[in-house]
């Protein structure tokens, strides 16, 4: 890491930017979820029954351009949850910002900024003595290393590798505790 160049963040994005600042008008039916920090979470947009639904119309009105290359990352009260875009129907809330990465390289920056000095970097930054709000402009002045792509993707492949085993052992446990619970039910 000693001889990666130190780059802006803005510089490896087509676009960093946030959600709605404002309340759109909620439905109670629908598939466009309205997605704010504290759905972002393990890498995964997580979508329970407590998440507000929006409309098509909505959704139209205040339409962000995602791809592959997004990386959501919480910016207000979930400072630093994060999660992947993989296509889903959503609209952003204020507090989740969207990293447009010009590559896949937004799977190096999804583990970097896990790291527990780049996280204490963000809330230190943050504003706000209530709610801590990590500006966009913080975001997109943030110096960052910038490995070449062939050690990037070993850093990612092994990382992934390691994340992939870890949800199929949760899988396993999960499954596990609903077989003891059925055992315990039938007794």
């Amino acid at each position: 890491m000693n001889n990666w160049k130190m780059v802006k963040l803005s510089t490896l994005c087509s676009r960093i930017g946030d959600g709605l600042h404002g309340t759109p008008k909620y439905v109670d039916y629908g598939n466009v979820f309205f997605i704010n920090g504290n759905n972002l979470k393990e890498g995964k947009i997580e979508i329970n029954d407590d998440t507000k639904r929006v409309s098509e119309d909505d959704l139209k009105m205040n339409f962000i351009l995602l791809d592959s290359f997004s990386l959501l990352i919480g910016i207000n009260g979930t400072i630093g949850n994060m999660a992947f875009y993989n296509g889903q129907k959503l609209m952003l809330g204020k507090s989740a910002a969207y990293l447009n990465f010009k590559s896949e390289i937004n799977r190096f920056y999804y583990f970097y900024f896990q790291l527990p000095r780049v996280q204490k970097h963000f809330y230190d930054i943050a504003t706000g003595s209530t709610i801590k709000n990590l500006s966009l402009r913080s975001l997109n002045d943030f110096e960052v290393p910038f490995p070449n792509d062939d050690e990037g993707n070993k850093i990612v492949s092994v990382l992934s590798s390691l994340d992939n085993k870890i949800d199929l052992n949760n899988q396993i446990n999960d499954n596990l505790q609903d077989l003891f619970l059925e055992l315990i039910e039938d007794k």
